[in-house]
């Protein structure tokens, strides 16, 4: 059965990570980051690549083709998920596209990598109230 709820600014969906100390949380996400990097899948594209994949992003992003950012942008999340930058730009682009559901699912990961970022949070409450204050995450 699927989860549905009330989500609001205050409340939001549980954030992975939000009740840890900031130490504690970023040495998890260190950790993580550091054996995703010994994972077939991180290596395929070098960050010289992930790169270009995220200026191309950014590039259709500003020409308002969000569709197409948010599918570069999916690669880019996809093969360095402990990027906060990749996570929440993809977030982002998202939501531009109408996706909110998909961009509050993707907002919550970014925000167990960033708890406090702002914008991030949001996007979040901002996709919800576009639902009309359902999430189903």
């Amino acid at each position: 059965m699927t989860d549905t709820r009330i989500v609001t600014p205050s409340d939001g969906d549980e954030i992975p990570g939000e009740g840890l100390a900031p130490q504690t949380r970023d040495a998890i996400v260190r950790a993580f980051r550091d054996a995703s990097k010994q994972l077939p899948a991180y290596q395929r594209f070098s960050d010289a690549e992930i790169e270009g994949l995220y200026a191309a992003a950014y590039s259709s992003y500003s020409q308002a083709d969000f569709e197409k950012a948010a599918q570069l942008l999916f690669l880019t999340a996809l093969y360095r998920p402990f990027e906060p930058r990749y996570v929440k730009a993809q977030a982002m682009a998202l939501e531009r596209c109408g996706c909110w559901r998909q961009a509050i699912e993707v907002y919550v990961r970014a925000l167990a990598l960033v708890p406090d970022d702002a914008q991030c949070r949001a996007g979040r409450a901002r996709c919800a109230r576009l639902m009309g204050g359902k999430s189903v995450v």
